[in-house]
């Protein structure tokens, strides 16, 4: 397949879905232009969009006006199918028309919506190539999981798709294990950030502690832990701050914890923290460069978080050149040789973020999942240990960059074509 003679359409997390889903939805745009599509078309399901809108309208009033300053978002027009789904059904020859409208040759899934056995269904029928990233290999038909029932029709998806990408071998090797069709058209294509971020990034690093009135809190530190990222249960914030930090402190009593993120818990959380020294917490929203220069000075991420699987954060931190200290549970098998990671201690329950908003209404089903929670004793022997070490690990030159998806996308595409 030759990209030049095809016009792609993107199913993204476009503006108003949370900001991590922006990120990754632009980053999936910018990469797309340097592969030099004929046309790229945007597909999301938002009831806050308009029927059709270029992905720049509009980012003050959806908040992302500045998620990914400097760069600029890039100029294509984003389809909104709300109008045409409910839950698991759409309305096949409304959509069919968009599709044709805008004359997409290729279909390419970022995450599998509710309607997803559906909109594939009829893409296949429209005789167009469709490439599905399965991000939850382990989930399958019959499970009481809330993933089960979101992921319904997901094995009939997987043998009808043309392309699917994983972000790790290791997934791979579950999704032909679980799926056979999968078989010869599953390939790697590895989560990345665009070279130009983690450059802007570099470069703010200084900048960042005046803007956010932290230089005095950096000055006399020997040592800042960072906890990055959503304030909510699962995130495993608290228990952090409560059981593992005052064992660090008792270790490295001029070490200092620093906070970033806005959540469920951010008022408890706050009442908790407001009297424990040596500890800075910014709950408030910061865009996505400012998160990456806040990596760069701190000495170590606690990546507390129970359930991510391929996560964000302790990514950047790597590239950064941080040192990461993370649960062992779903952790991307690529980070594990730079990270040091910690066994959980026992599992709660929580009710996934994400999976009740307008398309994806899930209905009476229990909308729970277990999370992993750190061992105390072990996270905090771990993180000591890493805040005495000098040189944190490198990883190889190229892996998680732009120039690396980019040739793992069109091998595949290629090689399903």
């Amino acid at each position: 397949m030759n990209p030049q003679e095809k016009t792609i359409g993107i199913f993204a997390g476009f503006p108003p879905e949370h900001n991590a889903h922006v990120i990754e939805a632009v980053m999936y745009v910018r990469a797309l232009q340097e592969m030099q599509f004929k046309s790229i078309v945007g597909l999301s399901c938002s009831e806050s969009r308009g029927k059709e809108e270029s992905l720049t309208a509009n980012l003050d009033t959806y908040g992302a006006a500045d998620i990914i300053d400097p760069l600029p978002y890039p100029d294509i027009s984003i389809l909104n199918l709300h109008e045409f789904c409910d839950g698991y059904d759409i309305q096949s020859d409304a959509v069919a028309e968009m599709i044709e409208s805008h004359r997409i040759d290729v279909c390419f899934l970022t995450y599998y919506p509710l309607f997803g056995q559906q909109f594939i269904d009829l893409l296949k029928k429209m005789r167009k190539h469709v490439i599905l990233i399965t991000k939850i290999p382990l989930v399958q038909s019959g499970q009481d999981s809330i993933f089960a029932e979101y992921h319904r029709g997901y094995e009939e998806t997987i043998a009808a798709v043309d392309t699917i990408l994983a972000y790790q071998q290791s997934d791979l090797d579950l999704v032909e294990q679980y799926y056979p069709t999968a078989r010869g058209k599953a390939f790697p294509a590895h989560k990345f950030v665009d070279q130009q971020l983690l450059s802007a990034a570099r470069n703010k690093q200084d900048d960042v502690l005046q803007k956010y009135g932290l230089d005095n809190f950096f000055l006399d530190a020997q040592g800042v832990v960072g906890l990055i990222g959503r304030t909510d249960p699962e995130k495993n914030v608290i228990p952090f701050v409560q059981e593992i930090w005052p064992k660090i402190a008792t270790h490295s009593p001029k070490a200092k914890l620093l906070i970033v993120g806005k959540g469920t818990q951010e008022q408890e959380l706050q009442s908790i923290v407001e009297n424990m020294p040596n500890i800075y917490f910014l709950n408030q929203s910061v865009p996505y460069i400012d998160i990456l220069a806040l990596l760069k000075n701190i000495d170590v991420l606690a990546a507390t978080s129970g359930t991510d699987y391929t996560p964000r954060i302790p990514m950047d931190a790597l590239l950064m050149g941080t040192r990461v200290v993370a649960n062992d549970l779903n952790f991307n098998n690529l980070f594990r040789k730079y990270s040091s990671l910690v066994p959980v201690s026992g599992f709660s329950e929580y009710s996934p973020y994400g999976y009740n908003d307008n398309s994806r209404t899930l209905g009476d089903h229990k909308n729970q999942k277990s999370y992993g929670v750190p061992d105390s004793s072990a996270f905090a022997d771990s993180v000591t240990e890493a805040l005495t070490r000098e040189i944190a690990n490198s990883i190889p030159k190229g892996v998680f960059k732009t120039n690396e998806f980019i040739g793992q996308f069109l091998h595949a595409l290629k090689s399903s074509s």
